[in-house]
């Protein structure tokens, strides 16, 4: 029996039932997005480490493939965390239209800026591959 907020078993097509769906869906694009940030942090890590090595090694054809690594690297994980943005931006919107009239419970997100929706493409988790692909954009023009 599915699990519900309320400890009892929801009965198909009740409110709980769509909610609860709803609510794995978000939390499972939660977590892509928390796994994609962890690999782009000790990629980069890593990466900035090798670049460190081959800076001191005054290898320039090794810090362009590093720094292009880099930058490709955070691209992909800004691409994939944009993707799980707009899903979640999906699920959302499919409970606001398909919420029953008379439930009362709680929302299927926390805080969500309803009158500022660009925030939501403003926040770390967004901003951080481009922040990497700043940096390695600034190494590859000072190499």
């Amino acid at each position: 029996m599915p699990y519900t907020t309320s400890g009892c078993a929801a009965r198909p097509g009740s409110q709980w039932s769509n909610r609860d769906k709803l609510k794995q869906m978000e939390r499972y694009e939660s977590e892509q997005v928390h796994r994609r940030i962890s690999w782009l942090g000790t990629f980069e890590g890593f990466l900035f480490a090798s670049l460190g090595f081959a800076w001191g090694k005054n290898a320039p054809s090794l810090i362009l493939i590093i720094s292009l690594l880099g930058l490709v690297v955070a691209l992909l994980v800004f691409a994939g965390v944009l993707a799980a943005i707009l899903a979640r931006e999906r699920i959302r919107k499919h409970w606001l239209q398909h919420k029953p009239p008379d439930y009362e419970g709680p929302d299927i997100f926390g805080f969500y800026p309803d009158q500022a929706r660009f925030t939501v493409f403003t926040s770390p988790e967004m901003l951080l591959p481009l922040t990497f692909v700043a940096a390695w954009a600034c190494v590859l023009i000072i190499r």
